[in-house]
């Protein structure tokens, strides 16, 4: 990025508040996109499906569900 860009290497909060604004964003149209996609709707439903919400129920998602977010997330970079 810097051979582009010399003068973002010295401004770290920058570099900061940009990857944290590419990344909510990224989690944001993801996490929309499994809402909207019957296919992905029904593996993401899992996750929505529990009545009682706590700190254990929040992870508990297909496992397809996981692994496409992830591969989502590295295709980025």
């Amino acid at each position: 990025m810097e051979d582009w860009l010399p003068w973002f290497g010295h401004k770290p909060l920058l570099l900061v508040a940009i990857y944290f604004a590419i990344f909510e964003l990224t989690q944001y149209v993801i996490h929309r996109l499994q809402h909207a996609l019957p296919w992905w709707w029904a593996l993401h439903s899992l996750h929505h499906s529990q009545r009682q919400v706590n700190c254990w129920t929040d992870d508990r998602n297909h496992m397809l569900d996981d692994v496409l977010e992830a591969v989502l997330k590295c295709k980025r970079f």
